[in-house]
């Protein structure tokens, strides 16, 4: 009942509006003298020609009379000057002189005058017929700027009435919009009083079908099987929710810690152009201690080269194959595509105040595993001058204030420490010139000085670092070397071939058998290769 009293004050509304637009259009139509009537509801409106003449070709882009009125007063305002002109010329000729003559033989005869008063008067009657043209000129003018503005209103009056006929259009079109809603609104009523006469037929029917107490069970166990389908349809919902929620404050993340290994990444990627990279807990609590549940908020690569086109995927974000202790998400973007190599993050513009999007691997966790794919068939460059890959590594932590700082310190001790890769052409170029020279007889032999330096600084400083491993990879192949330290009495270490170790074309020299390796210390190592020509390679220590 409300609705059709609201439509119905609707409808009155338009009506109203309707009525006083048709009688402004029928004003103006009478004002602008045309045979059109005002349309009726159902009638369509043409609209009325308007006349408009051709402009001007100048600057004003005049029509015809007001271009003509302005013709018509500078005629008259040239004209008026000429006069005035004229008119002081006839005042200076009153200064000639008159001359007079007289012909009377017997006193009687004729008398003629000449002089300036006559000059006067001839000119002065020139000035008068100038001055008629100079005002019908204007008067012309005049006409001109009249006719100018009554079709300048003409035009504005039809334009009015166009318009009020369109606005007419609208008001019936609104008027059978609002008739629809009701026959609309009408169908639905009656659909309505349909369902609820076939919903008291269907009552009336299962009453005489079965008695109170089978109705009562039936209706019972319908009831509940809509209220059960709510319930997981909500505690579905909810379980979204929580995950949501979760992900974003990250609760329930249980402290973890895992091990480091071995990585030679930059010579896989040099020689297949494929590299994984693992980032442990390790790795951010030297940094950080006590801070956990760390979540990446953005991620960028740098991989200095000549060149570079690469496609970055994480192969596993948030999953470590340590007994399940890490707690795995699912992220949105897991892959971009870099393209310049220098702090690129795959992404056109890095905004962090931006939409509430997600950028590529915003959300997951920092102790992930990372896989980098160049192009392996079709090279753009030569991936051998790759010298290094750098991850720039943003994320966010909460900190343990102090609780967990201690216990995450003395477990780093107890972890084993992260290989030290030494690309030998690269860190050490005066020994790897003269082997692959061989300028001289001890050419084959390279020292290796200065190691200790090149560990973590926070390694340096311990007394006990000894090598557990060494692993040397070179190319082209050969079957073997010799490693020692320089100054040490102590045997020299054989370096054989080991195909399970290789990498790429590399071929892998490891200990032959269980020895005693050089100290990782201010003595220098010397690894002798033999009459070998080398061309690239790479030392692996493990300690």
């Amino acid at each position: 009942m409300r609705y059709e009293v609201w439509v119905q004050i609707a409808r009155e509304v338009l009506e109203e509006s309707r009525k006083q637009l048709g009688m402004q259009l029928g004003y103006y139509i009478q004002l602008a003298g045309e045979a059109k009537t005002v349309p009726k509801p159902g009638e369509q409106w043409e609209d009325i020609a308007i006349a408009i003449e051709a402009r001007t070709k100048d600057d004003l882009r005049m029509p015809l009379y007001e271009n003509m009125e302005g013709i018509c007063y500078d005629t008259a305002s040239s004209l008026n000057t000429n006069a005035a002109h004229l008119e002081a010329e006839a005042a200076a000729l009153l200064a000639l002189p008159t001359i007079t003559t007289s012909i009377e033989p017997w006193g009687v005869g004729v008398s003629t005058s000449i002089g300036g008063s006559t000059f006067s008067q001839v000119a002065q009657g020139q000035v008068s017929h100038l001055q008629a043209r100079a005002q019908s000129a204007a008067d012309e003018g005049g006409r001109a700027a009249r006719k100018s503005a009554l079709s300048r209103q003409l035009q504005e009056r039809l334009l009015q009435a166009n318009t009020m006929g369109h606005e007419l259009m609208r008001i019936d079109k609104d008027i059978a919009h609002l008739d629809t809603r009701v026959e609309s609104v009408e169908w639905e009523i009656k659909a309505r009083q349909q369902e609820t006469e076939n919903a008291a037929a269907e009552e009336e029917w299962m009453r005489k079908k079965y008695t109170n107490q089978q109705l009562y069970a039936f209706l019972d166990h319908s009831t509940s099987q809509i209220f059960h389908q709510t319930y997981l349809l909500a505690l579905d919902m909810a379980k979204a929710a929580r995950r949501a929620l979760d992900f974003e404050h990250a609760v329930r993340y249980p402290d973890s810690s895992a091990s480091s290994r071995p990585s030679t990444s930059i010579g896989r990627l040099q020689e297949s152009g494929s590299a994984t990279i693992k980032l442990d807990e390790t790795l951010f609590d030297r940094d950080f201690p006590g801070h956990y549940c760390r979540r990446i908020s953005s991620v960028a690569l740098s991989i200095p080269c000549i060149r570079i086109s690469p496609v970055v995927k994480d192969e596993s974000t948030l999953y470590a194959e340590e007994e399940g202790k890490y707690r795995t998400d699912q992220i949105p973007i897991t892959a971009v595509a870099i393209s310049t190599g220098v702090q690129d993050t795959g992404k056109f513009d890095l905004d962090f105040h931006g939409s509430g999007q997600y950028g590529p691997f915003e959300g997951a966790g920092v102790i992930s595993e990372w896989q980098i794919h160049l192009p392996e068939k079709h090279r753009q460059f030569d991936y051998r001058t790759i010298s290094d890959i750098v991850m720039h590594l943003r994320y966010t932590s909460v900190d343990s204030s102090g609780k967990l700082k201690e216990a995450v310190e003395g477990t780093i001790d107890s972890v084993k420490a992260p290989a030290l890769a030494i690309n030998l052409k690269d860190d050490y170029p005066a020994e790897w010139y003269k082997v692959a020279s061989k300028q001289q007889a001890s050419s084959s032999k390279m020292v290796l000085a200065g190691l200790r330096n090149r560990l973590p600084f926070w390694t340096r400083e311990k007394t006990d670092v000894t090598p557990s491993r060494v692993t040397l990879l070179v190319h082209p192949e050969f079957e073997g070397a010799t490693l020692k330290g320089q100054t040490a009495q102590g045997p020299a270490v054989s370096l054989k071939r080991n195909s399970e170790a290789a990498v790429g074309k590399y071929t892998a020299l490891t200990p032959s058998t269980v020895t005693t390796l050089p100290r990782l210390d201010d003595e220098p190592w010397e690894i002798d290769v033999g009459a070998m020509t080398l061309e690239r390679g790479w030392l692996l220590i493990e300690y």
